[in-house]
């Protein structure tokens, strides 16, 4: 088959066509027609002369369709007048030279009913119907010949083959077909083997491969850069598994003690939640990574309504938590170098310290310019409004404000 064949088949009567496209048939049966996705197997039985049909004829296009034999029961039906007649010339003798030993209802059913199909039949009637004991006139009657042989040295079938005829098949090549009665019409499963020969499995099978190299051929372009993300990943592994310590932080009995202080001083409960996330993730932080989180991560919406805080309330909120965290040797003091001494019934031994931090640059001036006021009072009598920024000091009211 060197392109694809076209069908159109019905398996069964009454049923609607289908279309299949068959690109190859089996290499051991050429009766089994292979489609991509299922195979169709036919089994001949003689072409319109009686004769074997050794292989499938040469054709570009196929047509199956399941048949009938004798006459349709239509015919009596739809021509009543004539089956009158035929009735009356019956009972009136003139049947007695050919069948005067027949019934009237037997004569009609073996003798009248074939007058009335030479009379009345079309060519799609001929295609549904098979006719025995008659000429061939149209290629749609066989003989019922016993296994006699023709000129071509095809041998006739038997008369019980034809019996078993169930489809009839005509090849088309051009303008012109042969026909094949079939006993057997029938969809399958592709066997493995045949599922290789697909054109669309071996179109899948091509396309795999090139999506194979596509790959390997961008790995080997991207080496350097596919390691260099594999250590970004890993660094981000690291900074999640390190986050996600987070949910543990208030293990800490000091830490949790240093939490609800902060808070009972005034500092927001999500303000001090973030500094002391942040202080476990990276550092403690700065005045200035303060105020920029109060004014743009989301979880401070609910302080910035109705009036965003001034960058003077965030230092004093950063303030207490500061100093509760360093008067439980959690956090060390600001310009000191050494590491704190252990705080009063503090669990250090269990959980240890950040790292020694010192003064930034930008918290020096402003303690500076504080005057020393920057630090509380060491007894924790201290209120927010004395820990006063630098840059809010020029005006009472606005601390007040705030």
């Amino acid at each position: 088959m060197n392109k694809p064949l076209s069908a159109k088949i019905t398996f069964e009567p009454e049923a609607e066509p289908q279309l299949l496209q068959f690109h190859t048939t089996c290499t051991d049966n050429p009766w089994r027609f292979l489609a991509d996705d299922t195979a169709v197997e036919l089994v001949p039985v003689c072409d319109s002369l009686a004769q074997t049909v050794p292989k499938p004829p040469l054709c570009d296009r196929l047509e199956i369709w399941p048949v009938r034999h004798g006459f349709p029961p239509s015919l009596i039906k739809n021509h009543p007048d004539e089956v009158e007649k035929m009735r009356l010339d019956h009972h009136a003798g003139l049947h007695d030279l050919i069948d005067g030993n027949l019934t009237w209802d037997a004569w009609l059913n073996s003798c009248g009913i074939f007058e009335l199909w030479l009379r009345h039949h079309t060519p799609e009637m001929s295609k549904q119907w098979i006719n025995c004991d008659n000429v061939i006139s149209d290629g749609s009657k066989v003989f019922k010949l016993d296994g006699q042989s023709g000129s071509n040295s095809f041998t006739k079938v038997r008369r019980s083959a034809l019996q078993g005829i169930h489809f009839r098949a005509d090849f088309h090549l051009g303008m012109n077909f042969q026909t094949v009665y079939l006993a057997v019409c029938i969809k399958t499963p592709l066997t493995t083997g045949e599922r290789k020969l697909s054109p669309g499995h071996v179109a899948r099978e091509d396309e795999l491969i090139r999506k194979r190299t596509n790959l390997e051929e961008t790995a080997a372009r991207n080496n350097a850069q596919g390691m260099a993300v594999a250590a970004q990943l890993k660094a981000a592994a690291k900074e999640v598994t390190k986050a996600t310590g987070v949910a543990d932080l208030y293990a800490n009995p000091s830490l949790a003690d240093a939490k609800n202080a902060a808070i009972t001083r005034g500092a927001p409960k999500e303000f001090v939640q973030h500094c002391l996330i942040e202080m476990h993730v990276k550092k403690f932080p700065s005045t200035d990574e303060a105020f920029r989180a109060v004014h743009s991560q989301p979880i401070f919406r609910a302080l910035r309504d109705p009036k965003v805080p001034s960058r003077s309330t965030v230092w004093r909120w950063l303030s207490v938590v500061r100093k509760e965290l360093e008067r439980r040797g959690l956090l060390q003091p600001r310009g000191k170098v050494r590491a704190a001494s252990k705080a009063a019934h503090s669990d250090l031994d269990n959980h240890g310290a950040p790292a020694v931090e010192t003064t930034s640059k930008e918290e020096a001036e402003q303690e500076k310019e504080q005057g020393g006021r920057a630090e509380c009072d060491p007894d924790g009598d201290d209120e927010l409004g004395g820990d006063l920024d630098p840059h809010a000091r020029n005006s009472s009211e606005t601390q007040g404000d705030d």
